[in-house]
C-alpha cells in the first residue's frame, strides 16, 4: 500500500528549504536559487508558477535532489515539504501479524479512535472535564471535521492525524498582541495538539510507566492536563480487541513554526496498559462531572491595591466567538505573573468557573492563570 506522492506548492518548498539550511542565492521570475551555506556547490532550483506545465516535474527533480543530500526517499521528502506548516500525529498499530496490513476490526478501532481523540482533545481545550459525555461543544466537532487525516504510511500500520498549524500573521510593532475571531481559530488546531500529547503523556505516566495505579487524586489532578474518560477510551478500544501488541502516538511538529515548550515525541501504549488504563476509565468516568472553562487571551486591565489581599486584572478573550473582557481575581503571585506578561506582551491562559450573565461582565474564578506555552510562531530563518 504506497501513498500518494503530495505535490507541495511554492511557499512551503520555499518554507522547507528555509528552516532546513538553505538560503536564497538567486531569483528570476520564475524561480528562485538556493544553496547551503556548507555545500554551495549544489544548487537547487525552486519553481515559483504553480500553474506551469512543468511545475509537478521541477518538484519532483528537486526532491530528488534532496534525496541525495538527506539520504531519504524522494516521496518522503515531498511529504514532509508537504506538511511543513502542519503538526502531524502518527496513531501507529504494532503487532506480529502487521505489515501493510491489520485485521479489519482493528482498523475500524484505530480510524474511529482517531477521530475521538480529536474531539476530546478539542473539548479538553475549552472545557475541563472528567467526562464529556453528550455535552460535547459544537466547536469541538466542527474541529474534528476540519482535521485531516492522512493517507495511511509503512511501518506496521500508521494513520496520521493532520492539524494545520501555520502561525498567524501579527505586527510586531503591536503594543499588544491582537484578538480576534479569525486569530484565535488559527491558534486553536495547535492548542488541540497540544493538549492531546500532554493528556496523553500524563495517561501514559499513570497507565505505562508505573507499577501501581494512581490514587484518585492524581487522576482528578489529570484531568487538569485535558485527560477525559473519552479519550482513554479512545486508547482502550484499539488495544482491547487483543490483536495488536501496542499502539504508538507519534507527536511530529510543524517544521515551519515553533514547537510547543517541553515537546512530547512518541508515547508507548502496549497491550499489557489495558487493565490499568480501564480502571482509570472507570474512575474518570465515576468523577463528579465538575467543569472548568478554559480562556486563552491578552492582559489589557491591571488593579492592585496595596491595602487588598487580592488583585483583578482584565483578559481580553474569545467568549462564544465574541471578543470579550473577563474578569479575574488573582492573588498577589499571580498579579506578579499578569504584569511580566503584560509587560512581554505575552498571551496568558486561565482555567476555572466561567461566568457570563447576560448584560453584566464576565468572570471567572480560577483555579490556574499563567502564561500561554502551546503558542505558535514563524521560526526565525536558520
Amino acid at each position: 500500500m504506497s501513498a500518494p506522492t503530495v505535490i507541495p506548492g511554492s511557499g512551503e518548498v520555499l518554507a522547507y528549504l528555509r528552516h532546513t539550511g538553505w538560503a536564497q542565492s538567486g531569483r528570476t521570475r520564475v524561480a528562485e536559487f538556493w544553496t547551503r551555506p556548507d555545500s554551495e556547490d549544489f544548487e537547487l532550483l525552486v519553481p515559483l508558477i504553480q500553474s506551469a506545465s512543468d511545475y509537478e516535474k521541477r518538484i519532483r527533480l528537486l526532491a530528488d535532489d534532496l534525496a541525495q543530500i538527506e539520504h531519504r526517499d524522494p516521496a518522503h521528502i515531498q511529504q514532509d515539504i508537504a506538511h511543513v506548516y502542519d503538526d502531524v500525529t502518527d496513531l501507529r498499530a504494532l503487532g506480529s501479524d502487521t505489515d501493510d496490513s491489520i485485521p479489519l476490526q482493528a482498523g475500524i478501532n484505530i480510524f474511529n479512535s482517531a477521530r475521538r481523540l480529536v474531539v476530546a482533545a478539542a473539548s479538553a481545550t475549552l472545557r475541563r472535564q472528567s467526562h464529556i459525555g453528550r455535552s460535547v461543544q459544537a466547536r469541538a466537532r466542527q474541529h474534528a471535521d476540519r482535521v485531516r487525516l492522512g493517507h495511511t504510511k509503512r511501518g506496521s500500520y500508521i494513520v496520521p492525524i493532520i492539524s494545520r498549524a501555520r502561525p498567524p500573521e501579527l505586527d510586531p510593532r503591536a503594543d499588544t498582541p491582537p484578538v480576534s475571531a479569525e486569530i484565535e481559530e488559527s491558534l486553536f488546531d495547535r492548542r488541540v495538539m497540544v493538549t492531546m500529547s500532554r493528556a496523553l503523556g500524563t495517561l501514559a505516566d499513570m497507565a505505562v510507566s508505573r507499577e501501581t495505579m494512581p490514587r484518585p487524586a492524581e487522576v482528578t489532578e489529570a484531568v487538569g492536563q485535558g485527560l477525559s474518560y473519552e479519550l482513554c477510551k479512545a486508547v482502550v478500544d484499539v488495544l482491547s480487541p487483543g490483536e495488536l501488541d501496542a499502539l504508538d502516538v507519534t507527536f511530529n511538529w510543524a517544521r515551519a513554526a515553533s514547537p510547543p515548550i517541553n515537546p512530547t515525541g512518541t508515547l508507548v501504549f502496549p497491550s499489557e496498559s489495558v487493565r490499568p488504563l480501564d480502571e482509570i476509565a472507570t474512575q474518570l468516568r465515576t468523577l463528579p462531572r465538575e467543569r472548568e472553562d478554559i480562556i486563552f487571551g491578552v492582559v489589557q486591565d491591571l488593579h492592585d491595591a496595596e491595602d487588598e489581599p487580592d488583585t483583578t486584572i482584565g483578559v481580553k478573550t474569545l467568549v462564544e466567538r465574541r471578543v470579550r473582557t473577563v474578569w479575574i481575581t488573582l492573588d498577589k503571585a499571580s498579579y506578579r505573573i499578569a504584569l511580566q506578561c503584560h509587560t512581554n506582551k505575552q498571551r496568558v491562559v486561565a482555567r476555572g468557573v466561567l461566568r457570563t450573565p447576560p448584560g453584566r461582565r464576565a468572570t471567572l474564578i480560577p483555579s490556574y492563570f499563567g502564561p500561554e506555552d502551546t503558542l505558535i510562531s514563524a521560526l526565525p530563518d536558520s
